[in-house]
This record gives C-alpha cells, sequence and structure tokens, in this order.
C-alpha cells in the first residue's frame, strides 16, 4: 500500500506572485490582527479579525488552556475574481501592490497605494485598468475583515490561547489572544482615564493617530509600560514601530520608551511627583495601518512574567512563586521536554522541563554550599546589582553545562565562572547578545566543583542551568511548517527534526494522535544517523472543506538500566514551527501550539510524476539523474517551480531548485553523493526504513514559504539494501513501561 502512495500522481502548488492562470494560491486565509488582541476574565467581547480572503470563513478554532469560546459573525463578500488578472499582469514586478493577500491596508490606503506608483513611480497603467485594479484591492480589503463574540469564563487560566480561521480554502495560521485579569479599556480616540494598574488596547489604523491615556502617579510609585505589538504576531507588525511618552499636566515630555523587546516599547518609570501624567502611543513615523494593533500594561506590574523555581520534571505540579507575587501550583504538561510555557495568573511563564532532579537554589558563599549529584537542573534569579549565585555539584563523570537565560525570557547577561575542588578556574564564559551559554566539557572529570553565576552588565533577571551527562535520556522534535493546505486526494509532507540528549540512540517515529477520519499518515521515522524525516499526509477524496488541528507524537525506546533485556518507551509532543520570511527576508519561525491540516475546496493546477522509479540509486561518491514531469491542469500556463525538501546527509541536488516555464513539461537533477553518505554503504540496523525526501512544486518564487503544497514522496538508497548491509538482528524486545 505504502509503494502504491509513492507511485501517485501528486498535486502540488505555492503561493503565486505575479504568475497568471493560479487561482487557488490567492485564496489562502491569513490572520494580519486581532483586535482587541485580549479580554479580562468574565467578560464578553466583539474581537475583529483582520487579514486576507477571511470571507468565506466558517469557523474560529481557540486554542490552549479552556475557559475561552468564540463565535463568528456574518463576515465580508469575497471580490469578484475577474480583475486579479488585471492587478498580476500589471502589479506582478510592484512590491507595495503585487501581494494584496500578504498586506493589511484599508480601502482608502489601496487607493491612495495605487495612484502614488502611477503618478510618483510611473507605473504604466490606463485609468480603466487602475479602476478595476483599486476597485478590486478594495473589495478585498472589506472582505478581509470578521468579527466574533469571544466569552471568557470566570475561572478560564491567564495566559495566551492562540486563533486560527477555518474557510473552505484551508486554515488560517495562529494569531495569539491574550486573557487577563487586570481591568481593560479600548481606545477610542479621545484623552481616556484609566486607573492603576490596567490593561489598554488600541489599533493605529490612521496616518498621524495617537492614543493617549491618562492615570494617576504617587510620587516615587514605580509604573511599568509594557506594549505588545510585536509580540502578539511579529509577521504583521514588521512594519508597526510603536513608541510611548510620558507627558505631565502641561504636555510636558519626562519620559520616552527607551528598552524594547523585539519591535515593542518597554518603559520603566519612577513619578516624580504626585501628580496626573498622559501616556501617549504613536507609531514612530506616523504611519498608520488596521494591523498596527497594541495591548498594553500600565502599572507595577513585572515586564517578564517568571517562576521560582522555573525548572520540573514532565507531568510535575510544580510549587513556584510568581515573579515577585503569590505562590502557586502548575501543572506541567507531561509530554513536553525543553522550555515550555505555563500559565500563571499574571500571565504565562517559561518553565524547564527535563527528566532529571531539581538541584536546588544557589547560596550567597561556598561554605554554605550542599554538593548536589549530577545530573540535575537549577534555576535562579539575580536580583540587586553585584549579586553572585554559588551552586556546589558533584560530578560522578564527565559532564555538559547549559544556561538558559534569553530563553527564559530574561534580560541578563550572564557570566558563568566554574571551579574545581582546589578553586581553580575550570572556565569562564559571558554570554553573547545572540545566545546562552553551553559548555559540552563543563565538568572534565569526577569531582566536585563550585558554579558561580553573575551578570556581566549589570542587568538582572531570572534563569535556569542543567547539566548533562551520558545517563540523561531525553530528545524533543519540532516540525515545519506548522501546517498545510490541500486539495482532497492529495498528498503533503512535513519535515520532522529530532535533537537528541545524550544516550538516545534508537530511531524515534512520528505520527499524529489525533488523524480525522478522512486523514491518512504515513508515520516519520528519524533513523539514528540522522536528525530528521518526513512525515507524509495523505487527504481523502471524498474529505470535507475546512480542516482540524493535529496533534504530533514522537515516541522512542530506551533500555532500562536494570535490565537490559527490557526497553521502555519515551513519548515527546512534537513541537510545530511557522515558518515566515521577515521584512529583511530573513527567515524566522515562531513555535505554535499545535500543527493542522486544512481541505481547500478548489484543485491545485498541476501535479508532478516522477518519470523514473520511486526509487533513487546512487552508488557511494556517484551520481543519478532524476526527472520530474509537470502535468499542467487546462486551465493553467504558468511556470512551476519544482525543489526538494528533507534531503538526506551527504546528497548534493543540482539545482537545489528548477523553474520549468510555460510550455515545458519535465525538470531534471543531478542528485550527487558526497563523503558524507555514509547511509549508501552503512546503516544501523535493520528496522530502519530507506531515506525518504520529497519533491515539492509551487507556482510562487523560490523562496516563498507557501502553506498550499503536495508532496511527491522518493526513496533513496546505495545499490544494496538495508538488510543485505546489515544483517545484524536486533536482541528481542519487552517493552516496559
Amino acid at each position: 500500500m505504502m509503494n502504491n502512495l509513492f507511485r501517485r500522481w501528486v498535486i502540488v502548488a505555492g503561493l503565486a506572485c505575479g504568475l497568471t492562470g493560479s487561482s487557488i494560491a490567492q485564496q489562502l486565509p491569513k490572520i494580519a490582527a486581532v483586535y482587541p488582541a485580549g479580554a479580562r476574565t468574565g467578560s464578553t467581547v466583539e474581537v475583529a479579525l483582520r487579514g486576507a480572503n477571511l470571507s468565506a470563513a466558517k469557523e474560529l478554532l481557540v486554542l490552549g488552556a479552556p475557559g475561552v469560546t468564540a463565535k463568528l459573525q456574518k463576515g465580508g463578500v469575497a471580490p469578484n475574481q475577474s480583475a486579479r488578472g488585471i492587478v498580476n499582469a500589471r502589479c506582478s514586478t510592484c512590491h507595495e501592490v503585487r501581494s494584496p493577500d500578504n498586506r493589511v491596508l484599508s480601502p482608502d490606503a489601496w487607493e491612495q497605494t495605487v495612484d502614488r506608483m502611477i503618478k510618483l513611480r510611473g507605473a504604466d497603467i490606463p485609468k480603466t485598468d487602475r479602476d478595476q485594479i483599486v476597485n478590486f484591492l478594495q473589495a478585498s480589503a472589506r472582505a478581509g475583515v470578521v468579527t466574533a463574540k469571544f466569552e471568557i469564563a470566570k475561572n478560564a487560566p491567564a495566559g495566551t490561547r492562540e486563533v486560527r480561521l477555518v474557510t473552505d480554502f484551508g486554515i488560517s495560521a495562529g494569531f495569539r489572544f491574550e486573557v487577563g485579569t487586570l481591568p481593560e479599556t479600548t481606545a477610542n480616540g479621545d484623552l481616556q482615564t484609566v486607573e492603576l494598574p490596567s490593561i489598554v488596547n488600541g489599533t493605529l489604523a490612521a496616518s498621524g493617530q495617537k492614543d493617549r491615556y491618562r492615570f494617576h502617579a504617587s510620587k516615587g510609585e514605580k509604573v511599568s509600560f509594557n506594549c505588545k505589538g510585536y509580540r502578539l504576531n511579529e509577521q504583521s507588525v514588521s512594519y508597526f514601530n510603536p513608541v510611548l511618552h510620558i507627558e505631565d499636566s502641561k504636555g510636558k515630555v519626562v519620559a520616552k520608551s527607551l528598552g524594547k523587546v523585539g519591535l515593542d516599547p518597554l518603559l520603566h518609570w519612577v513619578s516624580p511627583a504626585d501628580a496626573d501624567y498622559t501616556v501617549v502611543v504613536r507609531d514612530l513615523l506616523w504611519k498608520g495601518n488596521p494591523a498596527s494593533i497594541y495591548r498594553m500594561t500600565i502599572g507595577n506590574i513585572p515586564s517578564d512574567i517568571t517562576l521560582t523555581p522555573a525548572v520540573g520534571r514532565p507531568g510535575q505540579v510544580l510549587e513556584a512563586q510568581v515573579s515577585d507575587g503569590p505562590s502557586i501550583k502548575v501543572s506541567l504538561p507531561s509530554d513536553v521536554t525543553g522550555i515550555a510555557r505555563v500559565a500563571t495568573p499574571l500571565g504565562d511563564a517559561p518553565v524547564l522541563i527535563r527528566d532529571i532532579m531539581d538541584g536546588g537554589g544557589a547560596v550567597t558563599s561556598t561554605e554554605l554550599a550542599t554538593a548536589v549529584t549530577l545530573p540535575a537542573m537549577f534555576s535562579g534569579e539575580l536580583k540587586r546589582s553585584g549579586q553572585v549565585d554559588i551552586y556546589k555539584i558533584r560530578a560522578l563523570q564527565y559532564a555538559g553545562f547549559e544556561l538558559y537565560a534569553s530563553r527564559m525570557q530574561s534580560a541578563l547577561r550572564a557570566k558563568v565562572v566554574i571551579k574545581n575542588s582546589k578553586g581553580e578556574v575550570v572556565h569562564t564564559r559571558v554570554q553573547s547578545d545572540d545566545g546562552d551559554i553551553a559548555i559540552g566539557d563543563g565538568f572534565r572529570s569526577e569531582g566536585e566543583y563550585t558554579v558561580e553565576i553573575s551578570s556581566a552588565n549589570g542587568q538582572i533577571g531570572p534563569y535556569a542551568w542543567e547539566s548533562v551527562v551520558g545517563k540523561v535520556r531525553d530528545f524533543t522534535v519540532i516540525s515545519t511548517p506548522d501546517g498545510i493546505n490541500l486539495s482532497p486526494g492529495r498528498i503533503g509532507a512535513l519535515e520532522v527534526r529530532a535533537t537528541r540528549r545524550d544516550g538516545i540512540s534508537e530511531p524515534i517515529t512520528v505520527t499524529v494522535r489525533n488523524p480525522p477520519s478522512w486523514l491518512r499518515v504515513i508515520p516519520a521515522v528519524i533513523p539514528p544517523d540522522h536528525d530528521r524525516a518526513m512525515l507524509i499526509l495523505e487527504v481523502a477524496g471524498d474529505a470535507p472543506t475546512g480542516g482540524a488541528e493535529i496533534i504530533l507524537d514522537a515516541t522512542t525506546e530506551v533500555p532500562d538500566d536494570t535490565n537490559p533485556d527490557e526497553w521502555i518507551e519515551l513519548r515527546r509532543r512534537v513541537r510545530p514551527q511557522e515558518i515566515y520570511r521577515a521584512l529583511n527576508n530573513n527567515t524566522r519561525t515562531v513555535e505554535r501550539d499545535a500543527a493542522y491540516i486544512g481541505v481547500t475546496a478548489e484543485q491545485t493546477p498541476f501535479s508532478l510524476l516522477l518519470e523514473d522509479s520511486n526509487s533513487v540509486i546512487i552508488k557511494p561518491n556517484g551520481e543519478a539523474d532524476v526527472h520530474v514531469k509537470v502535468i499542467r491542469s487546462s486551465n493553467y500556463g504558468g511556470g512551476v517551480l519544482v525543489q526538494f525538501q528533507g534531503l538526506p546527509p551527504g546528497i548534493e541536488p543540482i539545482p537545489f531548485v528548477q523553474f520549468v516555464p510555460p510550455g515545458q513539461a519535465t525538470a531534471t537533477f543531478k542528485l550527487r553523493a558526497n563523503g558524507g553518505a555514509g547511509f549508501l554503504t552503512k546503516r544501523p540496523d535493520t528496522d530502519v526504513p530507506p531515506f525518504q525526501f520529497v519533491f515539492v512544486g509551487h507556482t510562487g518564487g523560490a523562496d516563498s514559504i507557501f502553506p498550499y503544497q503536495s508532496s511527491l514522496p522518493v526513496q533513496i538508497m546505495g545499490p544494496k539494501t538495508s538488510i543485505e548491509l546489515n544483517p545484524t538482528p536486533k536482541k528481542k524486545r519487552i517493552r516496559k513501561g
């Protein structure tokens, strides 16, 4: 049955930018703004969702902690698609107009943009075409808004949720929605008075707009202004640069935002007098856009929510303190390891989850420390200038050290000093601007050590660290992209990538925990001699349009330390990552709560067929030609880009991507095996399947990130089968636990 799947013709598609003949790629639902981006527990609010192609929205998914329900209201009317060909023909090379589905502008702003291109940029667009283009873009803007009624239960846990829209053209990417416990205000264009602490919600939709909030502060009172825009959905706000000013009663600016989290302003301020003040929110360049939404907390509220301790085991009920606030109990997920975000009364907080013990907190002198046997995790917080946290540990063997600070949403730039039992410095490390500290040989031999953690630049904040040794058996798996939209009867692929901790040497199998009845899944097997594989998903021919959220699970087996003939199964939840292209053209990722599989109402415009066998045979240090045939539908005559995804190690494609122009039907690739393709001659064991990659075709640019896709799976191996290469069977396994 699996071989039949590999031999099928597969429909593939991607984003269309300036290529005519494809309509489905222009229909992708996209959420660019959710306003307001949050609400208080026990409230009901009407929320506007802006983006592209939302008129066909029929369901709104809210993922995350319970307590939030949403019901869609009637949406806008879809624009007449007959004018899209004129937009593609006249605007395919225009940076500002060529992608109306990926920009959020008001109807008036779209008209101004087109006229600016004609008058100032000299665009050759006759008036009749200009009017059709403007009408289409304005209709698209009106169709890109739907509203929903959100109901937040009184007992709903505070923290973020993830919302997605389901349409006839698939499922949109996610957008964050926050649940809070403070009073909330929505901007209305006037000067508004708020009581501290509180949360204000606004959108700078018009050029020159500024929102103003008046508040009273006592002399010496500490007030933080934590404005979130970038952190709500960083893809949509790359052009939004909010700034904050604090003005006194006479309009004099007494403070400006200096701190930044991404593009978000963060201001910690001490009131100089007992008086009324006004905080002003505006765009740095006075620009306006309907997607320029913000959500700002005002008051003596921590800007970064942290837990102490911030480490725990999978499934543990962690007793911790929230920032400088109350002590709470937090249930940690049982199927996640690494950094995870958990809900607290003040918002989400990061926790390092690992199946090793908590070694406890720091002391202020070596004499007070008791040695903790590794492996272990530790967490602490530098709360004052000059503070040095000291830990004493006992290493029974060679062990590594890893510190988490930036990943714990901390501003701390840490300095780590490790000393041996004689007081001699073994390592000194200072955290770089772009990453945390990892020392593979942190503890080079058996013995006692001290670890000193301090601030390298005066900044303070939380941190966590752990020691990793050979007996710590753990792994994490991510998937990219976070989901795909397919036509009924088509096949798609997600790439899954594993990070193994020491002690994990078996294959890792990834599958779908909750597949809908219309989805067929071929599990991905990440072999010991590679860190990734392809998860193949096939949508049934009679699948209903819309789609569903799916949860991916990864499992592996490790031998029981007490009985080598028995094996223990480890299971971890896969973390989906959405991929997008940032304004600076760098590829960025956003971790999402769950993956999705969307089912579109319209067929994609071409198919791919492998002209040769579904398996590619390559000799070590040899080459093989692969011919991919493009079969276009009758209503599509455009070009197609064909590229690889999931190539095994040591295989070089020539070229990596190939454009098949109109009138041409075949893309020819050469696969070259270099010295790194060891899998062609040796595999770990007989249970490991052949390596597999996929061909992906799309109608967008070579660097497009495309949610619509369908994939053609292909096996690749050496001249002999994996069984012939390594005939040694494994011992019979008795599964335990």
